[in-house]
């Protein structure tokens, strides 16, 4: 620590008979020795017992103060001039100093002024027995503590007498350990302070226990007796090896003692008999002699219920509280008395640009310009509104202009006042500012109303970009024409575009799709066209050099669409397909150009890997690959070649089999097994969903007859589910069936519940009304799983095989899946995980609380007319 001792004001004096004093202390041959538990000990015991964050065994040299043991300090020593402790051995009685900061001896002294901050110190003077004060027992906190009783003062005593006489028995024997060891020789001597110790012990709010190597109990504290043994009744064994299956951690941390290791736990909870539960810190340490010989284990353990408690409270008040702050429509900022900022909300982030916590008001030109409502005046008070609060003046309804680095400008009306504490200093000051930009904009376009048609015509008016007629226009304007020169063409299409629509609101939609805008014409340049042709598709032509400088231009456009940003207090993450068509290579016009690059888009669509695609003819190819399996499957369903599977799905805590997922395949007869991930969409595209859909749950319900405790779960695609005879169809499969409706269960995807959530609401409910359950499948894949699992009445979550496959490994996987069983048990819902295909993944969800399971650790999809409990594994049969 770095003081300049010529720079203190009141060191303590030196004592009358100081050189007595010191030969004293250096009788004890103490200072400059290791560490000892005995003392560490008590230093750590003081500082629980009086909620200190540094309790301190010191010893005053002639020029130092030394600690013999320090509980929250890491030094091992301090100039003699800075000790508080020289006050306290200026006489017999403790000193407590309430405020350092009020305490003419040492308000000025570095420790008090400096970074270890000290505001309260209480000393009491470690006596020899020849009446000479050698140093002090000390519990320092850097807040002020008026509440610090004569009974805590005595308590401090009291071990500041047990701390003298463990120095005694130091010089008489070396250390606590060796004395019992020899008790029988030495008993006299230590008979006045074992029952001092033993009296302290009995009476502190912690339970200590003594055990042998063989884990018999040697001693226990009244403490130990009364609370610790009640929380749970198993701990009153004579011996700590019979608690192995009910306290396992216990009897390792007994062995890990007795192998020279110390075991913490800082929070365990216990539950008691009566459903409530205690929390318990206690800690496990060897019991050793001088020579190292582990003799046994000293056990410490101490009830803190009601911290835990309440710093649960706490934590739960402060996260309601930081919920609300972040969650507001206006801006929030406070700052303290030095001018820093120590709050700014998530719509104050917004509005500055940049999170201000910690910033120098003074500093705020570094990241944002202020001005007046005129936009050109610069603000007169540096900082805002804020800085003018700070000299006690509040402020009411100032219109100002914020102007961010690298953001457009914002309109804020502001509020701010002064903070005042009880006496009237100055704390802070707070203010709230609300986002008025957009009704300053609404005013700004009523007043360029006059702009002309022409502009209107041929302008996207949501992003100022030339629209499709523009872009109509264009091509036939000879300018713009694609001869001698090399010529890319974009065309682009937002990624889950109609998601963000129907989660965060159109307004939220069409501020992306702005944005979307302006950073297109950034990177494309000025010598660049950029269209919107409608919705979320945009083209861009741009001559270039080169396919590479084509591509790489792709590549950025993905790249910075692809960046989170925060729209109206929503964070809007989306992305964007890129497809490439070049001139002359992949076409003479424009018209030809925008194709391809639309087909090469939807190539990027298909491959989902954030990269620019360039068109390929192989595309145009694939175009009637996928016709003629579209005619391919069509013959398919009339010829009946394709196939229902049935898969298992098992109970999540016995393993018995209680239903089935119906499965289509399709075994080509010169192509073989042909994915569903192939044929499904192409049946979604061409309608033929709607039949194969028909057919397979048909004949699931029949091949599931033999089984009526079994359900059946089947898939709806949401082509199936905009069918408005949806309802009709399933009615009819189960009234020609005879299946029971409360066996069946629907499993829909996030995916089509975004088309028309009113529709969708209104069939689910529909569906249940007749006794089917609904499922929600490939959870945590989708938009906004828990905006849907909130509003939308299912039966069951699926949650999908990619949180499972690596739930053993991944420790952020296996939060996840706890917290969708948490959320879907809190809303009544099942929960069935997918994907399960080893011991581990069954292990982890069952503990984790999955009600049902599914994947080829209990059997892979087979055909329906083989599906037999009996083949499956007599293990899964029901019990």
């Amino acid at each position: 620590m770095n003081v300049d001792r010529f720079a203190l004001i009141n060191p303590a004096p030196i004592p009358d008979c100081e050189a007595e004093r010191i030969a004293t202390l250096q009788r004890y041959a103490i200072l400059d020795t290791e560490k000892e538990s005995a003392f560490d000990r008590i230093t750590h015991f003081a500082a629980r017992q009086f909620n200190a964050p540094i309790a301190l065994v010191s010893l005053i040299d002639t020029d130092r103060q030394w600690f013999k043991a320090a509980s929250g300090l890491t030094v091992d020593e301090m100039p003699r001039d800075l000790a508080f402790c020289g006050y306290t051995i200026l006489g017999d009685e403790v000193l407590c100093i309430a405020d350092a900061t009020k305490d003419a001896r040492v308000r000025d002294n570095p420790l008090v002024t400096g970074e270890m901050n000290i505001r309260f110190y209480c000393g009491a003077p470690l006596i020899a027995e020849n009446g000479h004060r050698l140093g002090t027992l000390c519990v320092i906190d850097t807040e002020p503590r008026l509440d610090f009783s004569e009974s805590k003062q005595q308590e401090l005593a009291d071990l500041a007498a047990i701390i003298v006489d463990q120095m005694e028995m130091r010089i008489a024997t070396g250390n606590v350990l060796q004395e019992i060891e020899h008790r029988h020789e030495v008993q006299h001597r230590a008979a006045a302070t074992d029952r001092q110790m033993r009296a302290l012990i009995d009476n502190v709010p912690v339970g200590i226990a003594l055990i042998d190597r063989n884990g018999h109990y040697l001693a226990t504290s009244n403490s130990w007796r009364t609370f610790i043994l009640s929380l749970d009744t198993s701990l009153s064994h004579d011996n700590i090896l019979q608690l192995k299956s009910s306290r396992p951690d216990w009897c390792l941390a007994f062995q890990a003692a007795l192998d020279g290791n110390t075991t913490r736990n800082p929070d365990d909870a216990i539950q008691l008999s009566n459903g409530n539960m205690e929390y318990v810190r206690w800690e496990a340490r060897p019991w050793a002699l001088d020579n190292g010989e582990v003799e046994g284990v000293i056990v410490s353990a101490v009830r803190i219920t009601r911290q835990v408690e309440t710093r649960k409270d706490l934590e739960r008040k402060t996260e309601l509280l930081n919920a609300v702050l972040e969650n507001v429509k206006d801006g929030i900022v406070a700052c303290d008395a030095d001018g820093n900022y120590t709050l700014c909300n998530h719509s104050s982030r917004i509005m500055h640009g940049v999170d201000c916590v910690s910033q120098p008001l003074a500093d705020y030109s570094e990241f944002y310009a202020l001005y007046e409502a005129d936009g050109t005046t610069p603000l007169a008070s540096d900082g805002g509104p804020l800085s003018y609060a700070m000299t006690g003046t509040a402020v009411v309804d100032q219109e100002l202009i914020i102007v961010p680095k690298g953001q457009p400008k914002r309109h804020i009306i502001a509020q701010a006042a002064p903070l005042l504490s009880t006496d009237g200093s100055l704390m802070g000051a707070v203010a709230s500012m609300a986002d008025v930009t957009a009704a300053r904009l609404a005013e700004q376009k009523l007043k360029a109303s006059e702009a002309h048609a022409n502009y209107v015509a041929f302008h996207d008016t949501l992003t100022g970009l030339p629209n499709r007629a523009h872009f109509r226009r264009m091509i036939e304007d000879k300018r713009y024409a694609l001869k001698h020169r090399k010529t890319a063409a974009f065309f682009l299409d937002l990624n889950q575009f109609k998601a963000v629509n129907d989660l965060s609101g159109h307004e939220i939609g069409d501020d992306l799709l702005k944005r979307t805008a302006h950073i297109l014409q950034q990177i494309a340049g000025k010598d660049a066209f950029v269209s919107r042709l409608g919705g979320d598709e945009f083209i861009i032509f741009k001559p270039v050099k080169c396919s590479d400088e084509a591509l790489h231009l792709g590549h950025r456009m993905v790249y910075e669409i692809g960046k989170p940003m925060v729209i109206g207090g929503h964070t809007v993450i989306t992305g964007v397909s890129v497809g490439i068509a070049l001139y002359p290579e992949h076409g003479d016009s424009h018209e030809d150009l925008m194709r391809r690059a639309d087909l090469a888009m939807y190539k990027s669509k298909a491959l989902d890997n954030d990269e620019p695609v360039i068109f390929d003819p192989v595309f145009e190819l694939e175009i009637v690959r996928q016709r003629a399996l579209q005619v391919e499957l069509e013959q398919a369903i009339k010829n009946k070649e394709l196939e229902v599977y049935l898969q298992p799905i098992v109970d999540g805590q016995t393993q018995a089999i209680i239903g089935a997922e119906a499965l289509a395949r399709w075994n080509h007869p010169v192509r073989g097994q042909i994915s569903p991930e192939e044929f499904i969409p192409v049946a979604e595209e061409s309608g033929f969903i709607i039949e194969l859909g028909d057919w397979v749950m048909r004949t699931a319900m029949e091949a599931m007859t033999p089984w009526p405790e079994l359900f059946l779960s089947v898939n709806l695609s949401p082509v199936q589910f905009k069918d408005a005879l949806l309802v009709n169809r399933v009615l009819s499969v189960l009234e020609d069936t005879g299946f029971d409706p409360a066996r069946l269960e629907l499993e829909v995807t996030e995916g089509l519940l975004i088309y028309d959530t009113v529709v969708a609401r209104r069939t689910i409910e529909t569906f249940k009304t007749m006794g089917i359950r609904i499922a929600l499948d490939d959870f945590g894949t989708g938009y906004s799983s828990l905006s849907y699992i909130q509003s939308f009445p299912f039966d069951k979550v699926k949650i999908d095989r990619s949180f499972v496959s690596d739930i053993d490994k991944n420790p952020q996987s296996a939060a996840v899946v706890q917290c969708v069983v948490n959320l879907a048990t809190s809303l009544g819902m099942v929960v069935t995980a997918e994907g399960i295909e080893t011991e581990n993944h069954e292990m982890l969800l069952k503990f984790i609380g999955c009600n049902s399971l599914q994947g080829f650790k209990y059997g892979r999809p087979m055909p329906a007319e083989e599906f037999d409990l009996s083949l499956i594994g007599p293990q899964q049969m029901m019990a």
